[in-house]
């Protein structure tokens, strides 16, 4: 499997236009600061589901899949508020990858802060809900064993620009 990688902090604007984007996988490793678990990621580390929205969205016009979009940013911006938010590692690893038939969207906060799980938010509680939003968007999601990486993939069955 190619991949293209690039240790440049994605807070940048812009980034999505700079990458070299390859026709199979797409890296991106970011700096984030470390919290504690459960605290809201910094203004500065917030900035970067953005940017990572942006990166997702210009993988999927590359690869013609453009239909997916709104979508993956969806799934994009829950997967990497759960790994900025519940993670306490200094690296977040966003990776995105097409297949025959799916694209795989993974993010892996780098901690051993615990696996992401579903939980039930009470009605009035402000937050909890963000793995419902990926099981009910995406095709399949799921956590890697051992690690902390959370994934999901999109069919693309019938998707074109």
């Amino acid at each position: 499997m190619v991949a293209a990688e690039t240790s440049q902090d994605a807070g940048s604007p812009g980034l999505a236009d700079r990458l070299l984007v390859s026709p199979i996988e797409q890296t991106v490793y970011l700096t984030c600061t470390p919290t504690q678990p459960g605290v809201p990621p910094v203004p500065g580390d917030a900035l970067k589901v953005g940017n990572m929205r942006r990166v997702g969205r210009a993988l999927l016009h590359r690869w013609g899949c453009s239909r997916l979009g709104p979508t993956a940013e969806v799934l994009i911006s829950e997967l990497m508020t759960n790994a900025l938010v519940h993670g306490c590692g200094t690296r977040v690893k966003f990776t995105m990858s097409l297949t025959e038939s799916t694209v795989r969207i993974e993010v892996d906060d780098g901690s051993s802060a615990g696996l992401p799980r579903l939980v039930h938010p009470r009605p009035h509680q402000e937050s909890g809900r963000g793995l419902f939003l990926v099981e009910a968007l995406a095709a399949e999601w799921g956590v890697v064993p051992e690690t902390s990486t959370t994934w999901c993939t999109l069919a693309l069955s019938g998707v074109g620009q």
